[in-house]
This record gives structure tokens, C-alpha cells and sequence, in this order.
């Protein structure tokens, strides 16, 4: 749970400050990027929700807090290998979280990382006949 005003903040913070910047951390696409995670995710996260299949943690305040909050989700679940996948807006913090998760010495044997952002723009970049239909998509805010 993280609102779209901190959300907007995060990314924004992280574009100023990036070394590498993404195409996609401007207000004019994280409004695209906004409108398709609310009207494409959220309907599915809440299809989750009635199922009980979906565990809500608040993501504003320090990282570290977060952090706790998170680890103690897993460490009740965790008996058997699974696919699990985290879910939230724009800046809500999903990529800080999963890496806390994939470096705690209690879970690096049982999580790996693969974010979709991440793997589409190396995609996109390697030059593959795919890289324009992603670049439009990364455009878009899809």
C-alpha cells in the first residue's frame, strides 16, 4: 500500500538522482504508467484479495521498517518453493524490497529477483527486433 503522491515522489527522486535515466521516470508517463496499473494490475491484485492469496503491507516510511514488515510475511510462508510476485504502483518501492529480500542471509538460497522493468529494457536495448514495440510500450507507460 503506498499512495500515488509518494509513489510520484520516489520516482521523481530517483530520476534526478540516476546516473542511467529511464525514459519512463517523468510526470507525463508515470500518469500512463499510474492509469495502466490501476486499470490493468489492480483488478487482478483484487481478484487475489478474495481469494486470500494477497497480503497488503504498507510501504511508507523508512525502508528498514518496510523491510521488517515484508520478512515477516515470508518467513511465515515460506515451507515449499514458490513463485511469488510483488506488486505495487510506480515507486512504491517493489525493486528496493525484493533486493532487501534476494541479499537477507535467511532467503538468498530461496529467492531470485527478476524484474519485468529491468528485463524488457535490456531487451530493448540489446537491439532485438522486439526493441521498438518495447520502447513504445516504456513510452506509453504500459
Amino acid at each position: 500500500e503506498c499512495s500515488e503522491e509518494e509513489m510520484t515522489k520516489r520516482i521523481l527522486s530517483r530520476a534526478e538522482k540516476a546516473e542511467v535515466k529511464r525514459k519512463d521516470d517523468n510526470l507525463e508517463t508515470l500518469k500512463k504508467r499510474f492509469k495502466v496499473f490501476n486499470d490493468d494490475t489492480m483488478p487482478v491484485v483484487q481478484n487475489f484479495i478474495e481469494q486470500n492469496k494477497c497480503k497488503k503491507v504498507q510501504s511508507i516510511g523508512e525502508i528498514k521498517d518496510i523491510y521488517g514488515n515484508i520478512r515477516k510475511c515470508f518467513i511465515k510462508d515460506l515451507v515449499k518453493p514458490k513463485v511469488v510476485f510483488v506488486l505495487g504502483g510506480p515507486g512504491a518501492g517493489k525493486g528496493t524490497q525484493c533486493t532487501k529480500l534476494v541479499n537477507d542471509d535467511d532467503f538468498k538460497s530461496s529467492f531470485a529477483h527478476l524484474s519485468a522493468g529491468d528485463l524488457l529494457r535490456a531487451e530493448r536495448n540489446s537491439g532485438s527486433k522486439d526493441a521498438e514495440l518495447i520502447n513504445n510500450y516504456i513510452k506509453e507507460g504500459k
